[in-house]
């Protein structure tokens, strides 16, 4: 049984699907000291089911997981949710351990998979199978954000005093005035950040802070 609650739970960490935001979905298991598995959802609630009852699980087509009793009932517990963040530096170390030693680096809208996030300001992720931590400041949930529509250049011009940001964090680069020419190379996909060349280098601003 022991086996089988292990299968159980590697099925749900390691495998995902696409979720629908209107629906109910698991975002975590833990196995508890008494062999019980603990279901937490994403409206909140948790759910826990005794190591006697479960007789086997399998995954839909659809994604769902769906446990089977040995009173000869199931429960579908829905489609399986992985987290993900998204850097918004341009390379940002990994920790590996308490040491702050930095064992690797990721760049830009690296997409890395999230286990947990702490009050100490780093997030605990996995990076090719390994887990590291890294700065929750230099990461985002939202992919959209990272994620750019290029354009053909197109020249521009600085509606006001811009600021003209090295990265997604907005960490400051430097300020040009109204009427200063750039050149605009993309836009995420949600509209919020501009991606425009200036005296040769890449820098991000506000879309509003533009005119044609």
């Amino acid at each position: 049984m022991k086996k089988l609650i292990c299968l159980i739970i590697i099925v749900i960490l390691c495998l995902s699907a696409v979720s629908c935001q209107k629906q109910i979905t698991v975002t975590d298991t833990t196995l508890d000291e008494n062999g019980n598995i603990i279901i937490k959802y994403s409206n909140g609630e948790t759910k826990t089911i005794e190591d006697r009852k479960v007789v086997s699980a399998e995954l839909n087509e659809s994604g769902e997981l769906i446990l089977y009793y040995s009173d000869e009932t199931n429960e579908n517990l829905g489609q399986i949710v992985e987290k993900y963040i998204y850097v918004t530096k341009d390379i940002v170390s990994l920790i590996k351990n308490s040491s702050q030693l930095e064992t690797s680096t990721v760049t830009f809208g690296t997409q890395l998979k999230l286990v947990s996030e702490s009050e100490n300001g780093y997030s605990t992720i996995i990076h090719n199978g390994q887990e590291y931590y890294i700065k929750t400041e230099y990461t985002t949930k939202d992919y959209e954000f990272v994620s750019f529509n290029d354009i053909d250049k197109l020249k521009v011009f600085a509606t006001e005093n811009t600021i003209l940001y090295k990265d997604l964090c907005k960490d400051y680069a430097q300020t040009v005035k109204k009427d200063t020419v750039l050149t605009q190379t993309g836009i995420n996909k949600n509209n919020t950040m501009a991606r425009v060349e200036y005296e040769g280098e890449i820098y991000y601003c506000s879309p509003s802070d533009l005119r044609a």
